[in-house]
């Protein structure tokens, strides 16, 4: 299936089957701490230091745009409903059927538009949409206090 079909079926999906799971309603902040491998920060070709970001932690999830940044503490998660194979963790950051939805799948951010959004979100939306290449996982790069650690001692 291809990625524009497969989000548009996922939103279908969530549509109908969110409403009648217990996470119906925005979720507890113990549904971030669910899938620690989608933590990390998102940019366009994994480049941080281009906006837009959206960064993925226990404690939120939080888009930062030129249009704005928006955190979200409680969103719904909704998972491995398309297939036995999709690995992929959704994020519904307001609540089903309203604001953005974001799916990661391994090292990938994608998102799939949804009602009542904020300047964030839509900013967000219109690169990473389904049409679009999707955010990628930021490389890492050694923090200045590794550097200082492990610097070569002479």
């Amino acid at each position: 299936m291809t990625r524009p079909l497969r989000a548009v079926a996922l939103f279908a999906a969530t549509a109908l089957i969110a409403p009648m799971t217990k996470g119906a309603v925005p979720g507890s902040n113990d549904q971030l701490k669910l899938f620690p491998e989608t933590y990390g920060r998102f940019a366009p070709k994994g480049n941080c230091t281009r906006l837009p970001w959206a960064t993925v932690s226990a404690v939120a999830i939080r888009i930062e745009t030129a249009a704005g940044a928006a955190s979200f503490t409680h969103p719904n998660v909704v998972t491995n409903f398309m297939e036995p194979q999709d690995e992929s963790i959704s994020y519904q950051l307001q609540c089903p059927g309203d604001g953005l939805q974001i799916v990661i799948n391994g090292k990938t951010l994608w998102t799939d538009g949804g009602d009542h959004l904020g300047a964030a979100e839509r900013a967000l939306d219109a690169v990473a949409d389904p049409n679009h290449t999707p955010l990628q996982r930021c490389k890492r790069s050694r923090s200045a206090e590794w550097r200082r650690a492990n610097r070569p001692r002479f």
